[in-house]
C-alpha cells in the first residue's frame, strides 16, 4: 500500500477509529436482554411507579351517585447514574511516533495503528459493560445496586420478591419437594402483584440450583411421563448473549423457560466472580418492564453543536506538562427496575 501523508491520516485517524471499534466483539449481555436502552440528555434520570390494583366495579342503582375511585400517589424515584471513565495512553503505542512525529506513514502501518487502538478502546467499553452486567445482576438478584464511590441503589423490593425456599416454601430442591409447585407460587406473585401478563416466562439458574433440579425426584419423575409431554428439557443449547438454554417445563398453566449463565467477571482483588450466584435462581415475566437508561456524562459543550447524546463518549486529550496523548470512554448509565415487582429471586440450595 502507498505511503499516506501523516497530516492526511491525523484528519481521517478518529473516523476510522469508530469504524472499526462499532464493529468489535462485546462483553456478554445476558441480563441486559431483559432491559431494553433508552438515552436521555440529561444527568439525572427519573421514573414514576404506581402500584394499581384488580379490582372490579360494582354496579349502581339508577339514579343513585355513582362509585367514588381514588387512586394512590405515584411514587418518583431520581437516579444519578455512575460515572465510568476509562482512559489509556496512545503515546505508549509503537507506532504513535509515526502517525505524529513523521511526514508520511504507510497504508500498512497505518491500517495496525487503527486496529491497535480500537481493539485497546473496544476493551475499556466491554470493562464498563461488565459494571453494567453486575449492576444488572444485583438488581435481579438483591434490589441493590452497589456502587464504591457514590449512594447504593435500592430499588425497595417486597420482601415477598426475595424468597429462601427451605424457610417459606416448604425446603430446597435437593429435599423432596415439588419444584414445579414452587415456581407457580412465585409466578403467581408476578402476576399479582407484578400485574405481569402472558403464560411464558424464564427462569435462570446459577450452577449449583440447576443441579439441584436435575437431581430433584419430582423433576426426573416428570421426565419419565413421555405421553403427557408436560417438559421438554433440551442438551445445552449456548446464546451469543453469554446464556444457555435448557428447554422448557411446566408449572401449573405457566411455561417456564430454563436459563443457566455461566460467565464470571474478575473484581478489585483479582478473583473470578460468577454474574449469577450459584445457589439462587431469578424468575421474570418474558418482557419485563425494565430499561437500561443512559445519562449525560461531563462534558465540554460545543455551543455549534450542542452536548453529545449517547451510551458512550469517546474523548481525546493531550497533557504537555507530562508529554502524553490519551484517549478515553466516558458512560453514565444505570438499570432500572421500573416494575419492581416482576421479579422473583430465590434460594434453591
Amino acid at each position: 500500500m502507498p505511503d499516506i501523508a501523516t497530516v492526511d491520516a491525523r484528519a481521517l485517524f478518529t473516523v476510522d477509529l469508530v469504524d472499526v471499534y462499532s464493529d468489535m466483539k462485546e462483553a456478554p449481555k445476558y441480563f441486559g436482554s431483559y432491559f431494553p436502552e433508552s438515552i436521555h440528555p440529561t444527568k439525572n434520570l427519573s421514573i414514576e411507579v404506581v402500584r394499581n390494583s384488580e379490582k372490579i366495579a360494582v354496579d349502581v342503582l339508577r339514579g343513585t351517585e355513582g362509585n367514588l375511585n381514588t387512586f394512590s400517589k405515584s411514587t418518583e424515584k431520581i437516579f444519578t447514574p455512575p460515572l465510568f471513565d476509562e482512559f489509556f495512553n496512545l503515546t505508549e503505542l509503537d507506532l504513535y511516533d509515526a502517525l505524529y512525529t513523521y511526514q508520511s506513514i504507510s497504508g500498512a502501518m497505518y491500517g495496525r495503528l487503527v486496529l491497535d487502538v480500537a481493539e485497546k478502546v473496544k476493551a475499556l467499553q466491554n470493562k464498563i459493560d461488565r459494571s453494567y452486567e453486575l449492576m444488572r445482576a444485583q438488581a435481579l438478584l438483591t434490589g441493590v445496586v452497589t456502587l464504591v464511590n457514590g449512594d447504593n441503589i435500592n430499588f425497595g423490593r417486597k420482601a415477598a420478591s426475595l424468597v429462601d425456599l427451605a424457610a417459606t416454601a416448604g425446603g430446597y430442591w435437593s429435599a423432596a419437594v415439588d419444584p414445579f409447585a414452587q415456581i407457580q407460587t412465585m409466578i403467581n406473585f408476578l402476576r399479582t402483584q407484578g400485574k405481569a401478563t402472558g403464560h411464558v416466562y424464564d427462569l435462570t439458574l446459577g450452577d449449583s440450583a440447576i443441579a439441584a433440579l436435575y437431581a430433584n425426584a419430582a423433576f426426573k419423575a416428570r421426565q419419565n411421563l413421555f405421553s403427557m409431554r408436560l417438559d421438554s428439557v433440551v442438551p445445552p443449547q449456548v446464546s451469543t448473549e453469554g446464556s444457555v438454554y435448557h428447554g422448557e417445563i411446566t408449572a401449573g398453566p405457566y411455561r417456564v423457560r430454563l436459563w443457566s449463565y455461566p460467565e464470571s467477571y474478575t473484581n478489585a482483588s483479582g478473583v473470578m466472580v460468577p454474574y449469577m450466584t450459584p445457589e439462587y435462581g431469578i424468575l421474570l415475566p418474558e418482557k419485563p418492564h425494565f430499561k437500561m437508561a443512559y445519562a449525560a456524562v461531563p462534558q465540554l459543550v460545543d455551543p455549534q453543536a450542542g452536548p453529545y447524546v449517547g451510551k458512550y463518549k469517546m474523548y481525546e486529550f493531550t497533557d504537555q506538562r507530562k508529554a502524553i496523548h490519551s484517549i478515553g470512554l466516558k458512560s453514565a448509565g444505570v438499570p432500572i427496575t421500573t416494575a419492581i415487582d416482576q421479579v422473583v429471586t430465590f434460594k434453591a440450595v
